[in-house]
């Protein structure tokens, strides 16, 4: 007669219908062993929910003296019509959202990369630092711009996330964005971010992820990637008496090139942003957002979470 206390017959995969969560069934025989180490490491038998996402991550800042523009931080989405993400239920998940990059130290310094956002098991990468004086731009999400004669060139950007920065020559090639690369220089426009309509009310807009601007010697800056990028400074102020301009927060843009004069002109990029959607006849009764800083609202048919700081997604 077998041992009736080795195993049983229960239910080890979680399956999700029509965009809502099922029960998690799947017949076998378990040893207890198996089952109890399952629970000890908090993997046992659990829930999902799949959930359409926009993650992008925090842009790049610009070259410290006369440099390129940065590039913005990456952008993935599955909205609409694409691979939705699957998030635990019972649980806070951990929603971290990256910082855009510091700006950089006065004198011959190139930017800073962007910090990566994630959602689960999608991450984009945090958008490529402006080149200073005769330095390549940074890779990243999408590549930073470059400052100097021919034979450098702005970063790269990764595919699907963004684009690469432009060149400078010979200063402030602009940083990429999501659909288009930054211009060459003097005075490279920043890339294009990218439409994205998985939030229509959000308050900065439904573009994201534009690169920055690149400085412009001789010459007026370079103009600011839609969706977020900074503007570049030109010649002797120009169009901005008052320097180049960051990133925007929430938009993931590549901050502007700054002037040279004294060379205090790196700005920093713009902090991401991740976006959550789901039917709400789907809605797990435990849902909820934290911080308080972070909001959710109702789109239609559909609940929205928005997550503009580091935070939790109960389900």
């Amino acid at each position: 007669m077998a041992n009736a206390g080795n195993g049983g017959i229960i239910g080890v995969q979680n399956v999700v219908q029509n965009g809502c969560t099922a029960t998690a069934t799947a017949s076998g025989i378990w040893q207890l062993n198996t089952v109890y180490q399952y629970i000890k490491d908090s993997d046992w038998v659990y829930n999902f929910t799949n959930l359409d996402y926009l993650v992008i991550a925090g842009g790049g800042s610009s070259g410290g003296c006369s440099g390129g523009g940065g590039g913005a931080g990456g952008m993935l989405s599955s909205f609409p019509g694409g691979t939705k993400v699957d998030l635990r239920e019972g649980s806070g998940n951990t929603v971290t959202i990256g910082a855009g990059a510091a700006a950089a130290a006065p004198g011959l310094t190139c930017g800073n990369q962007g910090a990566p956002s994630t959602l689960g098991t999608i991450t984009s990468t945090g958008g490529g630092f402006g080149g200073d004086h005769n330095a390549d731009g940074g890779d990243g999400g999408s590549g930073g711009g470059s400052h100097g004669v021919p034979g450098f060139f702005g970063g790269d950007g990764i595919a699907g996330q963004g684009s690469d920065g432009g060149g400078g020559t010979p200063a402030g090639g602009g940083g990429g964005g999501k659909t288009a690369v930054g211009g060459n220089g003097p005075g490279g426009a920043g890339g294009a971010g990218g439409p994205n309509l998985i939030a229509p009310a959000y308050p900065l807009g439904t573009t994201f992820a534009g690169g920055g601007g690149g400085h412009g010697q001789p010459g007026v800056g370079g103009n600011p990637g839609p969706g977020g990028g900074g503007t570049g400074q030109g010649t002797g102020g120009s169009p901005s008496p008052t320097g180049a301009t960051p990133g925007v927060d929430g938009l993931g843009g590549g901050a502007g090139g700054g002037y040279p004069g004294g060379c205090p002109g790196s700005r920093p990029g713009g902090d991401g942003v991740i976006f959550v959607r789901m039917p709400t006849a789907c809605k797990p009764a435990a849902y909820a957002v934290a911080p308080g800083t972070n909001t959710t609202s109702v789109v239609g048919c559909c609940t929205v979470a928005t997550f503009t700081v580091t935070g939790t997604l109960t389900l």
